[in-house]
């Protein structure tokens, strides 16, 4: 059975304390952490701001791509910030600037990109 990260340190802390702790059981804590893999999310929000609601989403997870429920009431996020509070880290905020097409000056969607580490426990 593997365990998380959180209780191989906890585990480590303890018998640190009670003078237990071998070189092994040390080398395993430090490498524990590297069975993790990244998710990213793409959100498309009306507006730059973090509290502004989001009009499209795609997730990558496991080498896929999936744009999430077509139903909008349905995604796991109404808002950026509803993102972040889900523990989601911004790692690219929107770049808004007017780009000239068809003789008028229009915006690029605002979109975050987002993501979350997580543990892999095999």
């Amino acid at each position: 059975m593997k365990l998380s990260i959180t209780s191989i340190q906890e585990r480590c802390l303890l018998k640190l304390r009670n003078g237990e702790l071998t070189e092994q059981e040390l080398a395993e804590a430090f490498t524990a952490g590297r069975n993790t893999r990244q998710k990213l999310l793409f959100l498309v929000a009306v507006g730059s701001a973090v509290s502004a609601t989001i009009q499209s989403m795609s997730l990558y997870e496991n080498g896929v791509i999936s744009d999430g429920p077509a139903d909008p009431a349905e995604w796991p996020y109404q808002t950026v910030s509803d993102a972040i509070l889900d523990g989601w880290r911004v790692v690219q905020f929107p770049i808004s600037f007017p780009l000239p097409q068809d003789g008028k000056l229009r915006y690029i969607p605002c979109e975050f990109v987002l993501e979350k580490i997580e543990e892999v426990v095999c």
